[in-house]
């Protein structure tokens, strides 16, 4: 009886330890939260975000018109060991035709428990590095200092940004839990984003409001005096108010679970509870409205138009010669399928990027032969062209990248390019990526539902399903005696076994 009471008390002790009270504001970190060692509502995970905030809001200024401000701050308890990997943090900037997202305000910080005092631990600028992760995204990678078990970590940045159409998504769920996560969206009336929300988890704060706001507006301008460099010119400054309206978004989720990553599972960001803006068109006062909601036809003519993608199509006179040796080795046109693919697959190597345009001219890809998937798949849907056979070049979606939304036609859902050749009637899915992949069969990254036909004439979708199966056949032929088992066994692998 004396150590079931004692329990109850460690019990009530321990509960009491989780319980905690987080102060939102960065820098506040209290002794309990570097305490804990346990997170009660899912005693395996390795860390939990204590919470997760973040706001998109526009500001305005004089020489640059609207730009959107982006804001996040987390807080993260590391429990133990396997939790490290969440002091790995990387924050991706888009940039394109001379713009570019510019991050500023970056605070990351350790805090320790040590002789019970709280010892912080700041990252230096230094220890922030950049890798150009596609042609129009860097990624800002850092690893914050000092981190052991028990450590809270605390990141706080703001990205401002001249894209409309790229507003942050938000993600209330990840691969471990999330005892509070907010976002808050403030859009002015001039611009309309449509909300595309996923997951199953409820809100705790689920709110739309509009609000008024203004803008000031000033001025300059010159009187008086003969030129520019007369004394006697004047400056004149005016200001004008604008008010406008605008829409405020605030959303939460208290508590949200861990998404655990299971076998055989699509990409979690098809199931974890987010939320998207997509830019669906901007309206200014006395102009005319400027329309981004897009068909997939028109993305289609878009890419076929697109100086890396659809106009690298146009050229191929450097592969005659190869065309050429390969049909005056074959005369049949499907060992020509099979020697144009064996061409493309031991000659050229993928550098395990995924893309969908062109990382430079398929003339260079040729000469330097190595480039990622749009490099590689694109030449091979030009080295068909060339060698009189209809190909053209499919966009998908990976595993890893999520499911495609269907109704919301976005080109930035896609991520990859495969080759679709039509023969005798069929319609042949290849990737150029994969030397273990015949025509026909295309890596399990690449098997996502659907994929999307560039084409000028037919461009529609096509499923994309596995045309052949994993089969693993065990042979065995044994002699079994009092004393032994003896035998052999052998293994026979098809499809994506093999």
């Amino acid at each position: 009886m004396r150590n079931l009471k004692l329990l109850c008390v460690l019990l009530l002790l321990t509960t009491h330890l989780f319980a905690i009270d987080i102060n939102k504001k960065i820098g506040k970190i209290s002794k309990d939260e570097l305490l804990m060692e346990v997170y009660e509502k899912d005693s395996s995970a390795e860390a939990v975000i204590l919470f997760d905030i973040g706001n998109t809001s526009f500001d305005y200024n004089t020489e640059k018109g609207f730009q959107m401000i982006y804001e996040r701050q987390v807080r993260i308890k590391i429990l133990n060991k396997d939790g490290f990997d969440y002091a790995n943090f990387s924050i991706s900037l888009y940039h394109s035709n001379g713009n570019e997202e510019k991050l500023s305000s970056l605070k990351a910080t350790t805090y320790n428990l040590e002789d019970g005092k709280i010892i912080k631990t700041k990252l230096k600028n230094s220890e922030v590095y950049n890798i150009e992760d596609t042609p129009n995204k860097t990624m800002k990678k850092f690893s914050l200092p000092a981190v052991r078990e028990g450590s809270v970590i605390e990141v706080k940045y703001i990205i401002r940004s001249d894209f409309f159409y790229n507003l942050q998504k938000w993600k209330f769920q990840h691969s471990i839990p999330n005892m509070w996560s907010e976002y808050m969206v403030e859009v002015p009336e001039y611009f309309h984003y449509n909300k595309i929300a996923k997951g199953y988890l409820p809100f705790d704060i689920n709110e739309t409001t509009i609000k008024q706001d203004f803008i000031t507006i000033t001025t300059k301008t010159r009187s008086g005096g003969t030129g520019w460099s007369d004394g006697n010119v004047k400056t004149n400054v005016t200001t004008q108010k604008i008010d406008f309206k605008k829409q405020v978004t605030h959303l939460a989720v208290k508590d949200a679970p861990a998404m655990k990553k299971e076998a055989f599972m699509l990409a979690s960001s098809n199931y974890i509870s987010s939320i998207e803006f997509e830019l669906a068109h901007i309206k200014f006062p006395n102009s005319k409205l400027k329309n981004y909601s897009k068909s997939w036809e028109s993305i289609n003519k878009e890419l076929m138009n697109h100086s890396d993608f659809g106009d690298q199509l146009k050229n191929g006179n450097y592969l005659s010669d190869i065309i050429q040796n390969i049909k005056d080795k074959a005369k049949n046109p499907k060992e020509q399928i099979y020697l144009l693919h064996n061409f493309m697959v031991n000659n050229y190597k993928w550098n395990e990027r995924n893309a969908l345009y062109t990382s430079k001219s398929l003339r260079k890809i040729f000469n330097e032969k190595s480039g990622n998937s749009a490099d590689l798949n694109l030449m091979m849907v030009l080295l068909f062209r060339e060698a009189g056979f209809k190909a053209d070049p499919v966009i998908l979606s990976t595993r890893n990248h999520g499911l495609l939304n269907l109704v919301h036609s976005s080109v930035s859902q896609m991520n990859y390019v495969v080759t679709l050749l039509k023969f005798e009637g069929q319609s042949i899915l290849i990737d150029a990526t994969d030397p273990y992949c015949l025509p026909g069969m295309l890596p399990p990254r690449c098997i996502n539902d659907k994929g999307r036909i560039i084409s000028e004439q037919n461009s529609d979708w096509i499923n994309i399903e596995p045309s052949k199966k994993y089969t693993l056949t065990v042979f065995g032929n044994f002699n079994i005696t009092e004393q032994n088992i003896k035998g052999t066994l052998s293994n026979k692998r098809e499809g994506f076994a093999s």
